[in-house]
């Protein structure tokens, strides 16, 4: 079983390698400032660095994790501005045929 396993994880890292898709990281089309956009995006508990996704230390999850309660009550104070911009932003997307 653990060679089955091992072979499978092989044949996994050939096909990602072939196709040009890395571990931990992915690709989101968004729109900013009117125009279409790559983004890339990390896996949870990674962040993006220098274009690689990587593992985030466990001061940083800490922080991070304080700083999205207190982004989340400031939020909460801004959410008609936030609809608003968003309305606008779908409407801008839908003219693109990405929703």
């Amino acid at each position: 079983m653990e060679n089955f396993s091992a072979r499978l994880r092989e044949i996994i890292k050939e096909v990602m390698a072939k196709y040009g898709i890395e571990e931990g990281k992915r690709k989101n089309i968004v729109v900013r400032g009117g125009k279409r956009v790559k983004k890339f995006t990390a896996d949870t508990g990674q962040k993006m660095k220098g274009g690689k996704a990587v593992r985030m230390g466990a001061a940083e999850k800490v922080n991070r994790k304080r700083g999205s309660r207190h982004a989340a009550l400031k939020k909460k104070g801004k959410q008609s501005r936030i609809s608003k911009k968003r309305k606008k932003s779908m409407k801008r997307r839908k003219q693109f045929g990405l929703h």
